[in-house]
């Protein structure tokens, strides 16, 4: 029997433009995987222009906080 730590993390963040409300917003989130690395994705969002842009995704190698020996 094997054990999987899952981390969820949400972050969104807005900047209000006083002429046209809400303009940009940031979203992050990071999964951990079985295989002790964490995915995270960043997506930018501009509701001026009505248009979604991926920066990317990449791996950091790091243990789960739950399980880490100290």
């Amino acid at each position: 029997m094997s054990q999987t730590c899952l981390t969820l993390e949400l972050v969104l963040m807005s900047m209000q433009c006083p002429r046209h409300g809400l303009t940009l917003a940031l979203i992050m989130w990071s999964m951990h995987v079985p295989d002790m690395s964490y995915t995270r994705t960043r997506l930018n969002v501009d509701a001026m222009s009505q248009t979604w842009s991926y920066t990317g995704s990449h791996n950091v190698v790091d243990a789960c906080p739950r399980h880490v020996l100290h």
